[in-house]
């Protein structure tokens, strides 16, 4: 559970060559369960679990007449509000052979539930050559490599991986995948941003969100014995996925 900002203050004066307001959040969890030799692995399950819950927040806070951010009269004149998070997670249930799996079987939860804002709050007057404010969100579930010496090269292999030889029964396996992304920018009211400079070079103008998932999963059972119950599932599921710009009653000037 990771909160992180960057913020300027309310009503802040501010006469300069940029400003960058950048939070940024990488989160790296990986559960790693083992369960049997040669034995019995049964009753409750054999599970692994990541619970991934993220805020992640850059913001200019509110304005106070007669207080402006004026970053037009030197330097590179560049307004940046940036908030960016990483989660990054994977998790690995393993029967050895000739063990058992039994009772729930074998269960792979990950769950992750990220917000990341970035803009500007109500009446605030900026003035920049350049102006990007932007919210992106990733999620990095890759496959699980391993060092397979008699190949000598790295190989894939399972999130639920059942056992060999022995018996399979009950719960099966069932790995889960479940991601919740909130990514905003927004403007605030009576805010005012202003693009200035050169008309024949004018510099960007950019509001932007990106949610970003790459997320793969592998789950195989493998037995020389008796296979029951409800066998092997994998599920990737975005509960909710918002990707949103919103503006309320602002002035936004390009060039």
């Amino acid at each position: 559970g990771t909160t992180t900002q960057a913020y300027l203050g309310t009503g802040v004066q501010l006469t300069g060559g940029s400003l960058m307001t950048k939070a940024v959040a990488f989160d790296d969890n990986f559960a790693d369960t083992t369960a049997g030799s040669g034995g019995l692995a049964a009753g409750a399950s054999a599970t692994a679990k990541t619970v991934n819950t993220s805020t992640t927040l850059a913001t200019i806070k509110e304005g106070v007449a007669g207080r402006t951010i004026d970053l037009s009269t030197g330097g590179t004149g560049a307004l940046q509000v940036t908030a960016e998070h990483t989660a990054k997670f994977n998790s690995r249930v393993k029967t050895l052979a000739g063990g058992l799996l039994a009772g729930s079987g074998a269960e792979i939860d990950n769950l992750v539930t990220s917000t990341v804002e970035a803009g500007v709050e109500n009446n605030v007057t900026a003035t920049a050559r350049d102006v990007t404010i932007e919210a992106i969100n990733h999620v990095n579930k890759d496959w699980i490599y391993e060092w397979d010496a008699d190949e000598a090269r790295w190989v894939v292999v399972s999130n639920i991986k059942g056992t060999t030889g022995g018996l399979i029964s009950g719960g099966g396996a069932d790995s889960d995948t479940l991601i919740s992304l909130t990514t905003q920018v927004t403007i605030g009211d009576n805010t005012s941003l202003v693009l200035t400079g050169d008309p024949s070079a004018p510099g960007d103008f950019i509001l932007r969100t990106l949610n970003d998932i790459v997320a793969k999963d592998k789950v195989s059972l493998t037995t020389g014995g008796a296979l029951s119950g409800l066998g092997a599932y994998s599920r990737i599921e975005t509960t909710k996925e918002l990707s949103k710009v919103q503006v309320g009653d602002a002035d936004l000037q390009s060039l």
